[in-house]
């Protein structure tokens, strides 16, 4: 997939999943000090299958409609990373071209897009903060979801879903907390703030929980792999000026120096 073109070859797998601890569906961890009771533990759901094994995810930015990120996704999925989090459109985003508002579905474009990449991309959602959100990721099919200070609710609706949730937290009493709550990941954001060295020392504090984290660069994707990290995330560092530009052989080049880096690791 080295050229420039926006052709559409079968999607590349990389990486691998070499983690043994238990992610909550199935085995169990031993430990008399674990952090979750029997019943989170056996109401954890499974991440997608692409998120583990890519261990990469691509999170999409905002206020970017279908045309634009199209592109964007054909040279991610060209490139092999196939997990990728379209963001929650806002309820209220309900104005149509003359100024009035008007009772249309917020999910539409977004179900488009899941349903158009559905075979060759695992698509979730995310910034899912309400049970609003919850119920849109729903409709549109979301295959996982990240939440940010999800409201009471969020997360026995995406569960009874069958939507793996994936909480937003940072320190290691909230990385702990996040995980109690038979969450199927916790999302290290942002990860950067504290340093690669953060990777091994929150690793070591909450050994148990699966975490992905925000990677700004091939150091921090290492980091964090090699810490024993779930996956790592992108987001505007990957991405950069790309909807500006439109220049996708560099957006190639930078997919391809994380995916390198991601093997690597």
């Amino acid at each position: 997939c080295g050229g420039a073109g926006l052709q559409v070859p079968q999607a590349l797998a990389f990486g691998r999943c070499t983690h043994s601890r238990s992610d909550g569906h199935g085995a169990a961890h031993g430990d008399a000090g674990m952090m979750n009771t029997v019943t989170n533990s056996s109401s954890r759901l499974a991440l997608p299958d692409a998120l583990t094994t890519t261990r990469g995810v691509v999170l999409m930015p905002p206020d970017e409609d279908s045309g634009a990120l199209m592109p964007v996704l054909e040279v991610l999925v060209q490139e092999g990373l196939t997990a990728i989090a379209l963001p929650c459109p806002r309820s209220d985003e309900t104005a149509d071209d003359e100024g009035a508002d008007t009772p249309q579905d917020p999910s539409a474009e977004l179900t488009g897009l899941m349903a158009m990449y559905s075979f060759r991309a695992t698509v979730g959602i995310h910034g899912v903060r309400t049970t609003a959100d919850a119920q849109l990721a729903i409709r549109a099919g979301a295959r996982f979801a990240f939440c940010l200070f999800p409201e009471p609710g969020v997360l026995d609706a995406l569960r009874v879903a069958s939507i793996p949730a994936i909480v937003t937290a940072l320190t290691p009493t909230e990385v702990e907390q996040a995980w109690q709550g038979a969450v199927s990941a916790v999302h290290v954001r942002p990860a950067e703030v504290f340093g690669t060295g953060y990777a091994q020392g929150l690793h070591e504090l909450v050994p148990d929980a699966s975490m992905i984290a925000t990677a700004q660069n091939r150091a921090a994707v290492e980091a964090w792999l090699w810490a024993g990290a779930t996956a790592v995330s992108f987001g505007q560092s990957l991405l950069s000026r790309v909807f500006l530009s439109q220049d996708y052989s560099a957006l190639r080049q930078r997919v391809a120096e994380m995916v390198s880096a991601v093997k690597s690791a």
